[in-house]
């Protein structure tokens, strides 16, 4: 399977998740970017297809017995289904398209999840850092740390 295929499903299962969900760093409600990474590296031990999709059900099913319905792997995205569904709905396309070089397919298919699941982690982490100094703002010359040095008082940099 070409990587421009790939990438383009990645895209495709991208424009349905709710991207709050990703962090650095797993915490609560949240799924660390370092899954995906795992993941793509399970990929390459694994013998077949089945067991990558096992282990994405389990994170779920894991989610549910601990009943963090919403919390990582079960929260809900845009499309109402769950992380884990739509990661898989991927999955399966990468499968059903792939070919013998399945398990390589969805290395990179999880790799390039990593990536983007970074992209949205910092995103994440910045407008959770400007909003704390937007709300922390006091007026005047000074407030959350801010370079107060233009005519309107603020040079840009958050």
């Amino acid at each position: 399977m070409e990587k421009e295929k790939i990438i383009k499903i990645v895209d495709e299962v991208k424009s349905s998740l709710d991207t709050s969900v990703f962090a650095e760093e797993e915490r609560k409600g949240s799924i660390g970017c370092n899954q995906f990474r795992e993941l793509s590296s399970i990929c390459r031990r694994a013998e077949c297809y089945e067991e990558v999709e096992m282990l994405v059900k389990y994170n779920e099913a894991k989610a549910e017995v601990r009943n963090n319905e919403g919390q990582s792997w079960r929260k809900k995205m845009k499309n109402g289904r769950t992380l884990a569904a739509c990661i898989i709905d991927g999955m399966q396309r990468i499968k059903n398209e792939s070919g013998e070089d399945c398990l390589k397919d969805l290395c990179l298919y999880f790799g390039y999840l990593y990536w983007t699941a970074r992209i949205f982690a910092a995103d994440n982490k910045e407008n959770q850092s400007s909003g704390q100094n937007y709300h922390n703002f006091k007026g005047g010359n000074q407030g959350a740390g801010r370079n107060f040095n233009n005519k309107n008082g603020y040079n840009g940099r958050r």
